[in-house]
């Protein structure tokens, strides 16, 4: 297997600071520069971070190239608010995050909602949870967009994962990975096809509702057992 994580860390640092972009507007000039992209590519993706920065209330040329900052601005935006179809939205946000990955120096291919790769749509027909099925959908088409087979997730292309949702616009990073490594280790022990082994899981530090009660919380969730909730 290739060994992405060391290769994406090195060309991270050997990128000189000065060639790397600092603003979404500085963002919106290197796609536009891109000439691996098509000019409609270039064009919609400018325009989705034109939108979401706008919609946000973030001015582009002086918000820094952070997809925390831009997720967290977005956290209670929805598509009705934006004054887009749901549809339009989604997409919004998926060019976002291809740019952004960008701005790191991990653009290339993007995941594409209606295709998977054929080995991994074969595993999401194990899966009967439609949301385990949306959490591991994602994990599925990073893999592929690195020539990694389901044979050989494991532990460290997890860590790689969660470093990758770190620069993409979803709000709880941390969270989406944890319970995507959950959802992982329960088709690992339910399927006796599924490729792999179980993967470290930490758990989910609940607080509030999600404490007094062992069912779906109003916070939106899932529970998961904890040893000792802070």
């Amino acid at each position: 297997m290739t060994v992405m994580h060391e290769s994406s860390r090195t060309e991270r640092q050997d990128t000189p600071p000065a060639t790397r972009v600092t603003t979404l507007a500085a963002l919106m000039d290197a796609i536009d520069a891109e000439a691996s992209l098509s000019q409609k590519r270039r064009a919609d993706t400018r325009s989705a971070i034109r939108s979401l920065a706008s919609v946000a209330g973030l001015p582009v040329e002086s918000t820094p190239c952070d997809p925390r900052l831009l997720a967290e601005r977005l956290r209670n935006v929805s598509a009705a608010t934006a004054r887009m179809s749901p549809r339009r939205f989604a997409n919004r946000k998926s060019l976002a995050d291809a740019a952004l990955a960008f701005a790191d120096r991990h653009f290339g291919r993007r995941r594409d909602s209606a295709e998977i790769a054929p080995d991994f749509a074969a595993l999401l027909k194990l899966v009967p949870s439609k949301w385990d099925r949306l959490r591991l959908r994602r994990l599925f088409h990073f893999a592929a967009e690195r020539d990694v087979t389901p044979a050989e997730i494991d532990g460290k292309v997890f860590d790689e994962f969660g470093r990758s949702l770190d620069r993409s616009t979803i709000v709880n990073p941390r969270t989406f990975d944890s319970v995507a490594r959950q959802a992982w280790n329960r088709m690992c022990s339910a399927a006796k096809e599924w490729p792999g082994k179980p993967v470290a899981a930490p758990s989910l530090s609940i607080t509030g509702c999600c404490r007094r009660r062992r069912s779906r919380p109003r916070c939106g969730l899932i529970w998961m057992p904890i040893s000792r909730c802070g």
